[in-house]
C-alpha cells in the first residue's frame, strides 16, 4: 500500500500519484464520466484534494494521465518485436485486439473529457504538446504496416495509411458499440478475423467473394 496522507500541506507521499490513478478508473468504472471529479478521486484514494493537483495540475491532466496509463501496451503493439515474426494475418489480429480493447478502456476517459468544454479544451492543448491523440492510433498502425511492407508481405503500392485508417476504425467502432450499443446490435458487427481478412484481401489486390 502507498504510504498516504491527507490535510497537509506540501509534498505528497511516495505512492499517491498512483493511487489517484487507480482511484480515476474505479470512480469512472462504478460511477461513471460525469462522477469523476477531483474531490471524488481524492476521496477514493485516501488523499487530500491537493495532492490531484500537485501531481496532475488540474481534471484535464489527470484525465490525460489516466489515458496515459494505457498507452504503453498500444505502443508495444505497434513498434515492439512481438508483432514482427509472426504470420501477418496473426499479427493483425492481434494488433485490431490490442486497438479495440484500448478503446473500450479508455472511452469512458474520453466520455467526460467531452462533456466538459473547459477540460475538453484543456485536454486538447495538453495533447497537442505530448503529441497524444487519436493519430497516433492510425499512425502507429501505418509504421506496423510498413515494416511488413518492407518484407514483401504487402505489396509496394499498397495505400497503408488509408488501410491504418479503416483497421483503427474498425476496432473502435466495435469498441464503441460493445459499450453502448442497445442489446442484440452486436449481430451487426464484423468479427475481427472478418475485418482482418477483408483488409488484406484489399491490400494485396485479391478479389472479394462476389464480385
Amino acid at each position: 500500500m502507498p504510504e498516504r496522507r491527507t490535510g497537509k500541506v506540501g509534498r505528497p507521499a511516495t505512492g499517491v500519484r498512483e493511487a489517484l490513478l487507480e482511484a480515476a478508473q474505479a470512480v469512472l468504472a462504478e460511477a461513471g464520466a460525469a462522477r469523476l471529479t477531483t474531490r471524488a478521486v481524492a476521496q477514493r484514494a485516501a488523499v487530500a484534494e491537493a495532492s490531484v493537483f500537485y501531481h496532475f495540475g488540474d481534471r484535464a491532466g489527470l484525465m490525460l494521465a489516466v489515458v496515459g496509463e494505457h498507452l504503453p501496451l498500444v505502443i508495444e503493439l505497434f513498434f515492439g518485436d512481438r508483432l514482427r515474426h509472426g504470420e501477418l494475418r496473426a499479427d493483425l489480429l492481434e494488433l485490431f485486439n490490442g486497438l479495440e480493447g484500448f478503446f473500450r478502456r479508455t472511452a469512458p476517459i474520453i466520455a467526460a473529457v467531452q462533456a466538459d468544454s473547459e477540460v475538453r479544451e484543456a485536454f486538447r492543448e495538453r495533447s497537442r504538446e505530448h503529441d497524444i491523440g487519436p493519430h497516433k492510433a492510425i499512425q502507429g498502425t501505418a509504421a506496423f504496416l510498413a515494416a511488413r511492407q518492407q518484407t514483401g508481405e504487402l505489396p509496394q503500392d499498397a495505400d497503408l495509411r488509408a488501410a491504418a485508417m479503416l483497421l483503427v476504425g474498425a476496432a473502435y467502432q466495435r469498441a464503441y458499440h460493445l459499450l453502448l450499443g442497445a442489446e442484440g446490435a452486436q449481430r451487426w458487427l464484423a468479427e475481427p478475423t472478418e475485418t482482418v481478412d477483408l483488409l488484406l484481401r484489399g491490400l494485396r489486390g485479391e478479389q472479394v467473394d462476389g464480385d
